[in-house]
């Protein structure tokens, strides 16, 4: 085999494997989700986040947020007006989590499962009437 097959048979795994999504990092929960409806926010300020797959997040200025629960890591919002995935080589439906008004990680409510961030951010919310609409 010629230099160039050499450094082409090298090199091709490396190709292939760097276009490889990483998988969303799923933790199983002792206790299933606790359903709650009791608290609402809007988002002052966008914010961005990393689950550590690659693919970042955006939590959009103005989007409502309602509680659906609470898990041992914090509380289970879910919004009616931005759509939010955890990207991986799969797809999963996510719901944010956050300890007091840090969002700490992502919800899977169909995988039951805690995600959390690469590092956590800190949210600038506000409780009014409009988000209890």
């Amino acid at each position: 085999m010629d230099k160039l097959g050499v450094i082409i048979l090298c090199a091709l795994p490396l190709t292939i494997l760097s276009g490889c999504a990483i998988p969303v990092h799923q933790i199983k929960l002792a206790q299933p989700l606790a359903v709650s409806t009791e608290k609402h926010f809007v988002l002052e300020r966008r914010s961005r986040f990393n689950i550590g797959t690659g693919y970042g997040r955006e939590l959009h200025r103005g989007s409502r947020w309602n509680e659906v629960g609470v898990i041992p890591q914090g509380l289970v919002y879910r919004s009616p007006d931005q759509a939010l995935t955890a990207e991986g080589y799969n797809v999963h439906e996510a719901y944010i989590v956050i300890s007091h008004t840090t969002l700490v990680g992502l919800y899977l409510p169909v995988e039951k499962t805690f995600t959390p961030l690469s590092k956590s951010v800190e949210l600038f919310i506000s409780n009014t009437e409009e988000a209890q609409k």
